[in-house]
Order: C-alpha cells, then sequence, then structure tokens
C-alpha cells in the first residue's frame, strides 16, 4: 500500500471516489428520516462535473491537499484537507479542517485511514497548524469512534431541520 500527496493528475480518479463516498453517505440516510430524504438528493445533472470542479480546485490550492492510497497502482481511498482562516470565536488564526475521508469498503478495518490521518498530520504541521476540525455524520458511529480515537473530541452538534 501506498501513500502519497494527489496531483492535479489524479482528478478523475479522487471525483471517482468521491461519487463512491456520496453514494455511501446517501445510504446512510436513506429512508432513516424520510422527512429530510430531499435535503440529501443529488438533483443537479451537473453533479459529476461540479465534484470535478471543486476536486480540482482544492488541487490547484497552495492551502489545500488531497492524500490518496494506493494498491497495485489503484487509488482505493483519500482524504481532502485544507487551512482556513479563523473566525474570532475560535480564538485561533487558522486551523486544518478535514473535508471528505473514504476508503473502499473491501479495504476499510486495514489501518489505511489511519495512515492517511498521519500523513494529513504531518502536512498540517509543516504549516504551523496546530488544530484541525472535521464533521461527521450522525448516522455513521463506526467512524465517529475512529475519529475520537484519534484524538477528536466533540465539539458541537450541527443539525438540519425542515421548516413547514
Amino acid at each position: 500500500m501506498k501513500i502519497r500527496k494527489a496531483t492535479k493528475k489524479d482528478y478523475k480518479e479522487i471525483t471517482k471516489l468521491r461519487v463512491e463516498f456520496e453514494k455511501y453517505q446517501d445510504k446512510l440516510w436513506k429512508g432513516k428520516d424520510r422527512k429530510l430524504n430531499n435535503v440529501f438528493e443529488k438533483t443537479k445533472a451537473n453533479f459529476l462535473q461540479l465534484l470535478e470542479k471543486e476536486v480540482l480546485r482544492h488541487l490547484k490550492s497552495k492551502d489545500s491537499a488531497y492524500f490518496v492510497a494506493e494498491v497495485d497502482a489503484e487509488m482505493i481511498g483519500f482524504l481532502s484537507l485544507s487551512i482556513k482562516k479563523s473566525s474570532h470565536i475560535l480564538h485561533l488564526e487558522r486551523f486544518g479542517r478535514l473535508h471528505y475521508a473514504f476508503i473502499k469498503k473491501q479495504y476499510r478495518g486495514k489501518g489505511i485511514f489511519t495512515q492517511l490521518m498521519k500523513e494529513a498530520k504531518k502536512w498540517f504541521k509543516k504549516r504551523g497548524i496546530n488544530y484541525w476540525t472535521l464533521s461527521v455524520s450522525a448516522k455513521n458511529e463506526k467512524i465517529h469512534n475512529l475519529y475520537k480515537k484519534l484524538g477528536f473530541i466533540d465539539k458541537e452538534t450541527e443539525m438540519i431541520g425542515k421548516l413547514k
């Protein structure tokens, strides 16, 4: 297994994994709260193009990065991260943000995610970042617990509701 920082040439493969990530997220929510299912639907016809643009934008930015995991030259997972300027509320000038993380199902539970997180941590540290944040789906208890094992703590709960 190989972990490396992604390049612009990787955007199509990363986008394919982002699509798998979105499908995985959809499964977490489908049917569990029918009132909100429409919020999570991908209604835009150009959804793939929008993902490609987002991935490319992050790959081109000096304050963003993707790290990818490969097995036999096949991309099997990724992390997306960036450096953010803080609001006055956090009392930090800058902090790291983990946006997306995904490992193909057949490769989960093998320590790949932890290796990706180590690379992300090194990348942030090199840039003088001492704190990082992330959001995790309330429906994904397994990954939530893994983040806790990696030293993250619950800060707040973000909720969504439909106005009637």
